[in-house]
Parts: C-alpha cells; structure tokens; sequence
C-alpha cells in the first residue's frame, strides 16, 4: 500500500475523525507505540490480531481497553461525546500496529498469520475486508518467505572459501660477530726470554689469561650477534596473520557446514512426517488413529505433528494435516456447526484423552483462540454454547474436521512462537 494502513482505513470510512490531520498523525503515533509494545510482548500478538479483525468486540474487552489507553496518551480527548469506546478507532491502530510488526519481522509475521487465518473465514468484515486482506497477503508472503527458504534443500555444490594468508615481511639484521673483541683477547703479555729460553712464569700468566678471557670474550660476542639477529623479527605481526587467516578460515567452515545441517534437517524433516503419514500413530495416545473416536481426531494429529515441527513452517504442511485426516475419514470432509463438532468433544467420554494436548491458560474474560476454547472445554471449564462471547465465532458457521485440525496447529505453532 503506498498509503498508510490507517490513511486507507480512513478513506474507507472505516471510522470518522473530526480534524484528520492532527489527529491522524497522533494515531499514527499510537500504532507505532502499540507496535513496539507487541515486539516486547509477543504472547499477546495472536489475541490482539483476534480483537482486531472482530468489528462486534465488545466495548469491555481488556485490550480494547488498554489501546484506548495508549491512544489517550497522544489524543487526550478521544472520548469527548462519545460514551462508549471509539471501537472502529481502536481496531484501526491496532491493524497499523500489526501490519508494521508482520512485515518487518518474521516471527511476528507468524504469529500474525496463523491466528489471523483461523479466525479471518468467520469474521464479519465490512468496508475494512479489502484492507484486512492486504495486510494478511503481505504479512503471509513474509511468513511464508521465511518458512520456505528454512525447509529449501540445497542445491549448490559445497564450496568452502578459503582465505589468502598474508603475513608480514620478516626483517633479519645483518649479523657480525666482533672480531676485533676475539682478537683482544687472544693477545699474550709479552714474554720475557732468559738466558735459558723463555721465561717460564712469564708463559704461565700468558696461558691463564688466555683461559680467562677467551672464552667469555667469545660468548659476548656471539650473544651480541644473536641479539642483534633477533631483534629484527617480531612474531607479533606473524602471529596476527596467521590468526585472521584461521579465523577467516573458521567462517568460511562454519557457514558451509551450517548450511549443509540446514538442507540435511529439511531431508530428514521430510522423511520424518511422511512416515508419521503413512504409519498413521499417535506418539500422545500410543495407539493408531484409526483406534481412535473420530470426534477426537482433529486435536491429537494436529498436536502430533505440532511437536515434530519447528516454529516455522510452510503452508505445505497445512495440505499435509488436511490430507492425512481426510484419509482417515474415508475421504469425506462434510461440514458441520461448530456447535455440533465442539457438543461431540464436550460429550466424548474419552475426552480426557486430550489433556496434554494444550498449553493450559487459565479463563479469563476476554477474547481467545478456538485451541484455548477446545481446552477449557475439555476441563469442563466452559460449554459449548460459550463459543460467541469468547472467540467471536457463531456456533451456526460450519467447519470440517480437517479445517478444525489445521485451526488447532496453527493456534500451537503460534503459542510457541510467542513464548520462545
């Protein structure tokens, strides 16, 4: 869009303000303060993007509640003559906040889209649904982006970069030993001759000297050569070329060899769920599918192939779910009411054979994901007959079990996202 999100909201008469100017640029400003809010709090995303695409929230929700707070700190008086809370308004920053968060991070761009597309079939959009559709088509090629460049299998040849070691010229110092230091010391005292020859304690003190001086005279000067020899090379500057060399050596490797993990991953990625397809067995219930109540079905297959997925993951594998459950229901996928499937849950006398299949959230009066619904159903928290007033979707609207199923695995790839 080269307009803003709440521009094109408002230019669909999504809502109304008074001075578009001024307090179109303090929306602005609010969205941007919700977005960084969202970035720090992920675990709420997938609830705001729920109350954002709900035009019949109620007024009383909390996060209805704690956007109009954020948006009084820039606009003061956004409840001037209005008794109840400007719900358009609010649900306008929050779609801006989102759509800054979704395409400009991948993590949040799935969370986005896969709460967003549970909920988005049963939504009652208005003049917003052409905007609302934009922003999840831009968010979803973010996602979907990301996910398939982390399953890609690798189709270049290995190829590890190697580094050219530069080291730095080594100076030797030209070496001379002092002669002329030998030579002192090889000089004799004269000797004295007598009439009988030399004068043999003169000899004597010649000899001793000679022993004495010589031989340190010779070690000082071969110290002094050395000494001078080595003082012209520093391994400093050899050493530090060696060292980058290596430590460029060391990325080049490490980059290869993840690489080489990733597409490995992606192949036993792979081979791993189409066995879980073919093998058609529940690691949860420890038994077949086809052993268990069809009614049941669509949670425990979306929960087992949750937990051998990682948090990001293609649409592809949504068409996995549907296909593996739509073969086991003897290829039909009929559509029923929510209320009709949700009573068949809420009655099962297995149903206990969920539990650990949910990340548990305590109620709390405010919207939530149909999972979260499904799981308090289970506990016998809630009834069917809740299921409007918590995730704003009508019991009369239909679903297949393999819709339910892939709502289910969206719901816990989003959690997870969030928490981790």
């Amino acid at each position: 869009m080269d307009r803003t999100i709440l521009q094109s909201l408002l230019n669909a008469q999504v809502f109304n303000l008074p001075d578009n100017d001024e307090r179109l640029a303090q929306l602005e400003t609010s969205a941007t303060q919700l977005a960084e809010k969202l970035q720090k709090n992920t675990s709420d995303i997938s609830l705001y993007t729920l109350v954002a695409l709900d035009p019949k929230i109620s007024g009383t929700e909390p996060i209805i509640i704690e956007v109009e707070n954020v948006i009084k700190e820039n606009w003061t008086t956004i409840r001037s003559n209005r008794p109840e809370p400007p719900i358009s308004i609010i649900r306008s920053v929050i779609l801006s906040a989102l759509n800054k968060i979704g395409t400009e991070d991948a993590d949040c761009a799935q969370i986005i889209y896969l709460t967003a597309t549970n909920y988005y079939p049963y939504a009652v959009l208005e003049n917003e649904k052409g905007i609302v559709e934009e922003i999840l088509l831009a968010i979803g090629q973010v996602a979907e982006q990301n996910a398939t460049e982390e399953w890609a299998l690798k189709e270049t040849e290995p190829s590890i970069k190697l580094p050219t070691l530069k080291t730095s010229s080594i100076k030797i110092n030209t070496v001379s030993i002092g002669k002329e230091a030998i030579e002192t010391a090889f000089t004799f005292p004269t000797v004295t001759a007598g009439y009988h020859g030399a004068d043999t304690n003169s000899v004597n003190v010649a000899l001793a000297t000679l022993k004495t001086k010589a031989p340190t005279a010779i070690v000082d000067a071969v110290n002094k050569a050395l000494t001078t020899l080595t003082s012209g090379f520093d391994s400093k500057d050899f050493e530090t070329s060696v060292n980058k060399f290596f430590t460029d050596f060391k990325k080049s490797l490490d980059q290869e060899l993840r690489s080489s993990f990733i597409a490995m991953q992606a192949v036993e990625r792979r081979s791993r769920l189409l066995w879980w397809k073919e093998a058609l067995y529940s690691q949860h219930l420890k038994k077949s599918y086809r052993e268990t109540e069809k009614e049941l079905r669509p949670v425990v297959m979306a929960h087992d192939l949750f937990v051998q997925l990682p948090n990001t993951t293609p649409v592809s594998v949504d068409y996995l779910l549907r296909d593996t459950l739509f073969q086991l229901n003897e290829k039909l996928d009929e559509e029923v009411k929510f209320s009709d499937i949700l009573t068949a849950i809420e009655n099962s006398s297995n149903k206990d054979l969920l539990n650990g299949c949910f990340n548990g959230k305590k109620i709390e009066n405010r919207r939530m994901t149909i999972t979260d619904f499904i799981y308090l159903l289970v506990g016998g928290d809630l009834k069917t007959k809740d299921l409007l007033k918590y995730t704003g979707i009508d019991p009369k609207k239909t679903v297949t079990p393999c819709e339910l199923s892939v709502m289910v695995l969206h719901d816990l790839l989003s959690n997870r996202i969030a928490e981790s």
